[in-house]
């Protein structure tokens, strides 16, 4: 197991020249194997927003297929069978299957999208990729690497860590996040983890979130969803994906009734196709996910 410290503040070093690559470079190539070999991944990131109070999130990593990140606001924890969502504010929490929807809507949230590739593979992350300055962050080496994200349209800047060969951090800037992400801690590990580690305990007092049963859900409540989230990008007048969101007719081109699963409405917002929606949005909150699954499992009525 690896195990560094590092600080935030950044100093160039030197400029290196700049070659846009659709095949990954060798130092990011490696990034990307050392999270398919590792067994565990913890870290512990200071997210630093522009013109935002800073904040520290706890996340960790480990296959098969589980994860808890914990911030400010509560946690997700993810056990290999279900997910669990946990609200400080209102102290509730809300659990679902878990799929690999799951994982893909996690892992691909702005602060924690360098070291996704634990999980996903190469093809739902990188578009392309160009190399850029070598920088220091407090006594730790790091290349810069430019990519263009394959997930949706826009690009990050990703500091590889020279001495570990994986991310340290990473700078976004898009049409929702504006920050620097810094991992301050970074544990690597061979070893599966402690049975223990990813069970749930659900803090003291907190109550549970029922999901909607099926039939509970009506199209109203499906229209407030999709005009707070999916608007104006899925009206009448911009299409985007082809999909006009606007009406009722609109919406079932995106639904098979009766199959959640295989509905492109629901696909999307869990981040199983090749952009997670809403693109540009954070991940709709699973009670949002569950309420369409819901109205869809129950024949997606025009209610």
């Amino acid at each position: 197991m690896n195990r560094v410290l590092g600080g935030i503040a950044l100093a160039s070093l030197f400029v290196v020249g700049w070659a846009w690559q659709s095949a990954l470079p060798p130092q990011l190539s490696s990034h990307v194997q050392a999270m398919k070999k590792a067994q565990t991944l913890r870290l512990t990131l200071s997210v630093l927003p522009t013109g935002g109070a800073p904040y520290t999130v706890l996340l960790e990593y480990a296959k098969p297929g589980l994860l808890r990140i914990e911030g400010p606001t509560g946690f997700v924890l993810a056990d290999g069978t279900t997910v669990f969502e946990y609200k400080k504010a209102d102290n509730a929490y809300s659990e679902s299957p878990q799929d690999a929807g799951a994982l893909t809507t996690q892992c691909l949230q702005d602060p924690y999208w360098a070291w996704a590739s634990f999980f996903l593979e190469d093809g739902k992350l990188f578009k392309a990729a160009k190399q850029g300055s070598t920088r220091n962050i407090k006594g730790n080496v790091v290349t810069e690497f430019t990519i263009e994200r394959a997930d949706q349209a826009s690009s990050i800047t990703m500091y590889l860590d020279n001495k570990l060969g994986v991310a340290r951090g990473m700078q976004i800037k898009n049409a929702k996040t504006d920050a620097v992400v810094i991992a301050t801690e970074i544990e690597v590990g061979s070893e599966p983890p402690k049975a223990d580690r990813f069970k749930f305990v659900a803090p003291e007092g907190a109550k549970k979130l029922e999901a909607p049963a099926a039939g509970s859900a009506t199209f109203q409540q499906v229209t407030a969803l999709i005009n707070r989230s999916c608007m104006p990008c899925h009206s009448a007048t911009s299409l985007s994906g082809g999909y006009d969101l606007s009406t009722y007719e609109g919406v079932m081109k995106a639904v098979v009734p009766k199959n959640a699963d295989a509905s492109a409405l629901v696909r999307s917002v869990r981040g199983q196709t090749a952009v997670r929606m809403p693109q540009g949005r954070p991940p709709l909150p699973q009670a949002q996910i569950d309420l369409l699954v819901a109205w869809i499992n129950a024949g997606a009525p025009n209610n």
